[in-house]
């Protein structure tokens, strides 16, 4: 299962670095161990570990900080990467860490510019989505909010500074004391942190209910020792179920807050007016943001929360944004019951990290033609994909395509089955042919086939073991080499010699009259003897036929699918009007019948001669066919044989 979860990522990796580098952008990871940050909310729970020198690190628990840390000691002013890391959460149980795939794509570029580098991580997002089948029809919304929206709220509800609405004198005065300025810098750190937790509560407002939510931020009190008062609470309770278009979020939000936070005739009057005249930049920031998303052609809708966030610390006076599915009323319907959403992708616009470790550019020595960038006038914007998700949908996906095959008369192990290869190379019995293997699977490797072979001459391994196996992975092609009885090899050995008598340029291929080679189709359930001189272009020839089902039938699956971004044209589907296109292609006019007594044959045509396969039937009621040649109309001369015994299994 371990092995098959990998192919699985290499497809997936795949696609995705398709994406990426058609974006221009270039493959950069950056360390994944550094010192502990305290920028993680309680919640979140790093893998902490100690070096040989005492100090406390932690693996990468996302790839927003090893980047940020990264630019921000490099002084790095333009960049476009993506990478292909885990990240790492501390395990409950102790031992190894618990690890998930994800993918990255992030730009650093000049603080005018951000909008631009928002709307193409958005458009890069959508476009990895619409690649992978079981999220074209997706119904998705793109998720934004400004840290700026969030902090005005915050600030009238009393979050960030408790005394504004809580009494002096009241249960809860410790945390106004902690949220005053003169306060120590270990009670500001700890306010600091309490004020993370509670966006943390927040940030699961697009999945949990308002009530819930309340609740568990009430519970904070009982874990971290700080608590919100009743009015607090009460006053961001309004705001949890404000959701829509930015013009509406817009009007709620001033609307509610007014022109000073509702500190009117309080000391906290001007900086509740700050709050507010930051929130209207914030949502003039976001209108840029939604019309360079559009101009990128992007068609998600959109949606503002106004308490909506995830690493609060991270897009401190940025934005933040999550791609998530919605759950559609009629897959409710049809499961019982309403699926909660799926967060596909979170990204922003991390200026707060830049701000955070700006110290390591002083620190770390720079060459003189070094560029002189800073955190004040450079920015990272980026997006994070959930791999381990996708990998989950495509299995899904690629088991119902499995069932669907199942039903249908075409068979096929879909377009996304975990296969390593397309070709097993193998033999059997009891006279070892690594050597036989090993020679055809280069030749196969050179021909551009994905080949394995067996390693060992397993006297247990038997071709029905080997086509369990081969199923399993998705495997179709098994090529068996076989030894020629003595009186057969010699007369195979008679005809090539007269053949090459007469053409001089089939000389060499009597070493392959030694061997018997077939190929044995296994969705068909048809294995055919091939010459090896052809035995590649053959292969070439079903692959490419069988990859005309595995598309029709994909199709079939998702024809005209929700378009979450820019439509995109995968290159298996693009090759697919080159095949047979060209002269001395490979070209098949229709598939073996599977059973029963039809005479009708199956025509398959091998550069410019057409072998007809007419059934016959034995004495023991197996179907077999026999090889017919039929010369193409071409200059050539003489008429090519092309000797192929096709039995059905």
């Amino acid at each position: 299962a371990e092995q098959l979860h990998a192919v699985f990522l290499d497809r997936v990796r795949e696609a995705l670095t398709r994406v990426f580098r058609m974006h221009a952008a270039v493959e950069l990871s950056a360390p994944a161990v550094a010192p502990r940050t305290a920028l993680l909310d309680t919640y979140q729970r790093p893998a902490l570990y100690m070096d040989a020198r005492g100090t406390v690190v932690q693996l990468a628990n996302d790839h927003a900080v090893p980047f940020a840390r990264y630019v921000a000691r490099t002084r790095m002013t333009e960049i476009k990467r993506y990478c292909f890391d885990r990240v790492f959460a501390a395990n409950a149980a102790g031992g190894q860490p618990v690890a998930h795939a994800a993918a990255s794509f992030d730009a650093v570029t000049s603080r005018g510019a951000h909008a631009v580098a928002a709307a193409e991580a958005v458009s890069v997002a959508c476009e990895v989505l619409d690649a992978l089948p079981p999220f074209r029809r997706a119904a998705a919304v793109l998720l934004v909010n400004h840290m700026g929206v969030l902090d005005a709220v915050l600030a009238f509800c009393g979050v960030l500074h408790v005394e504004w609405l809580q009494p002096s004198g009241s249960a809860g005065s410790a945390g106004a004391a902690a949220s005053n300025a003169g306060a120590s810098f270990e009670d500001r750190e700890r306010h600091a942190q309490f004020v993370r937790n509670v966006c943390f509560c927040l940030g699961s407002l697009y999945k949990d209910s308002a009530h819930a939510v309340r609740q568990r931020i009430q519970a904070l009190g009982l874990t971290t020792g700080a608590r919100l008062h009743a009015a607090a609470l009460d006053r961001l309770h309004a705001f949890m179920d404000i959701r829509g278009d930015l013009a509406t979020v817009q009007r709620e939000v001033l609307g509610r807050i007014g022109s000073d936070c509702g500190m009117a005739g309080t000391p906290h009057a001007a900086r509740g007016a700050a709050y507010v005249q930051a929130a209207v930049r914030a949502f003039q920031e976001l209108r840029h943001v939604e019309a360079t998303v559009r101009a990128f052609g992007v068609a998600i809708p959109l949606a503002y929360a106004p308490l909506f966030n995830h690493h609060y610390a991270y897009y401190a006076g940025a934005y933040a944004f999550q791609i998530m599915t919605e759950p559609s009323a009629a897959a409710a319907a049809v499961a019982g019951r309403a699926r909660a959403p799926q967060v596909l992708a979170v990204g922003g616009r991390y200026d707060g990290l830049l701000r955070h470790f700006r110290h390591l550019a002083a620190a770390t020595p720079q060459p003189a033609d070094s560029p002189t960038g800073s955190a004040r006038d450079v920015v990272c914007v980026g997006v994070q994909i959930n791999v381990d998700l996708i990998i989950q949908e495509i299995a899904r996906y690629q088991q119902r395509v499995v069932q669907a095959a199942a039903a249908s008369s075409a068979p096929s192990f879909g377009l996304w089955t975990r296969k390593r290869c397309d070709v097993v190379v193998a033999s059997f019995g009891a006279r070892p042919m690594l050597r036989e293997r090993i020679a055809l699977a280069r030749e196969l490797w050179t021909a551009g086939l994905r080949t394995d072979f067996l390693f060992n001459d397993d006297p247990e391994m038997t071709m029905e073991r080997l086509v369990e196996i081969c199923r399993d992975q998705g495997m179709n092609w098994i090529v068996t080499i076989k030894r020629r009885p003595t009186s057969a090899a010699r007369e195979h050995q008679k005809l090539q010699h007269m053949q090459q008598r007469q053409h001089p340029a089939t000389a060499g291929a009597s070493a392959a009259g030694k061997y018997v080679f077939k190929v044995k189709n296994i969705l068909r359930r048809v294995e055919c003897e091939v010459p090896r001189a052809r035995l590649a272009e053959w292969l070439h020839m079903d692959i490419a036929e069988q990859l005309r089902v595995d598309v029709k039938l994909h199709e079939a699956k998702g024809a005209e699918p929700y378009a979450l971004g820019r439509p995109l044209v995968g290159p298996a589907i693009s090759a697919l009007g080159s095949v047979a296109s060209t002269p001395g292609s490979l070209s098949a006019s229709s598939t073996h019948h599977a059973s029963g007594n039809s005479n009708s044959g199956s025509s398959i045509s091998i550069g410019n001669s057409s072998t007809l396969l007419a059934p016959q039937h034995s004495s023991g009621g197996t179907e077999r066919s026999s090889a017919t040649t039929v010369s193409g109309g071409g200059s050539s001369s003489r008429q090519e044989t092309v000797l192929v015994n096709a039995q059905q299994t």
